[in-house]
């Protein structure tokens, strides 16, 4: 289950992850930029 983790963990970041990561980045920043406003 280690090895299966760490393989896992280093090919799903480079598309999934990040993505993920990135959408969530821009929604937090639009919501923070609305609240100011």
């Amino acid at each position: 289950m280690s090895k299966y983790y760490n393989f896992y963990g280093k090919k799903i970041p480079l598309n999934y992850y990040l993505r993920k990561n990135f959408s969530t980045m821009i929604y937090s920043s639009l919501a923070t930029l609305s609240l100011s406003l």
